[in-house]
């Protein structure tokens, strides 16, 4: 695995936030999608699916297990699964 590379196991169960700090949801699965992946997250009961790409998901952080994402407006409210 190169450097910036990531596998699913340990992406799944991370926590996401805003840039901000506001705590969104779990990480539940990780999807295939052509060129890149979509991540399935847990959202107030719901699924929500974020793209796997760097101008949203602007960090990884395994020690703290979280992603820190650049939340689109209206991502929350547009892909429900």
């Amino acid at each position: 695995m190169e450097e910036g590379e990531f596998s699913s196991h340990q992406i799944r169960g991370l926590s996401v936030e805003t840039k901000e700090g506001i705590k969104l949801g779990l990480i539940k699965d990780i999807i295939p999608a052509g060129g890149s992946e979509i991540l399935i997250m847990e959202y107030k009961g719901r699924e929500v699916l974020i793209p796997f790409v760097q101008k949203i998901c602007r960090e990884i952080d395994l020690e703290e297990k979280r992603i820190i994402i650049d939340l689109p407006k209206g991502l929350l409210d547009l892909n429900e699964i």
